[in-house]
């Protein structure tokens, strides 16, 4: 390393990504890198937090004790060390998959949010129904956007292409995924006409998102 690149230190940016970094590349002193590795270190605290706001939406009168929020805690670094430990000499190609993994059930998801927010609902929200233990004027399952989202998944499937699966439209393609446009081409207008057909049978969403109610 040059003495220039020295001397840059931790300002120096890594220009391998998600590749193992030589020895001789790695550069930074414990304190210039404490940010890096106490943002990382933190993440497991949105784990806890979302699995007991999970177990809150079917018991909304659960307000877990220090007791639960421990035990939740360690059971889900317990998950994460074996998981570590188990996949550690795949790491990198592992991990490449978990993140296509996230593209593929996240593509459904975000689609039909935005369908709903501009072009449905343009950001009028019935908010006190969000927070109603029986679903307010929504409903408690949103039965048809539930389908629609499972479909979106599922036709992605032939496009994806990860070390673990290869769909056959995407070995026809010579390895080429294009499994998120998929999804986004029959999310967007699949949840946009039924969603139009539902919200007309909605009593009027008199709150609008941030508004106080009428």
């Amino acid at each position: 390393m040059s003495e220039g690149r020295k001397s840059a230190g931790a300002a120096t940016l890594e220009q391998y990504t998600i590749a193992q970094i030589p020895a001789s590349e790695r550069h930074g002193r414990p304190r210039d890198l404490f940010t890096i590795w106490f943002s990382s270190n933190i993440m497991p605290l949105t784990f806890v937090t979302g699995a007991l706001a999970v177990g809150q939406t079917f018991r909304y009168r659960w307000l877990p004790a220090a007791r639960t929020r421990a035990v939740v805690s360690v059971a889900i670094v317990a998950v994460a060390l074996i998981g570590a430990l188990a996949f550690q000499s795949t790491f990198l190609t592992s991990y490449v998959n978990f993140i296509l993994f996230l593209l593929y059930v996240l593509i459904p998801w975000t689609a039909i949010n935005l369908v709903d927010f501009y072009l449905i609902r343009h950001g009028n929200y019935d908010v006190a129904s969000f927070f109603d233990p029986a679903g307010g004027i929504y409903g408690r399952v949103n039965w048809s956007t539930l389908v629609i989202y499972l479909v979106g998944v599922a036709v992605q499937i032939p496009f994806v292409n990860t070390t673990l699966y290869e769909g056959p439209v995407a070995k026809s393609l010579n390895g080429a995924d294009i499994s998120w446009i998929v999804g986004l081409a029959v999310v967007i207008p699949l949840y946009y006409f039924v969603a139009r057909a539902r919200v007309s049978h909605e009593l009027p969403a008199t709150v609008a998102a941030g508004a106080p109610s009428a």
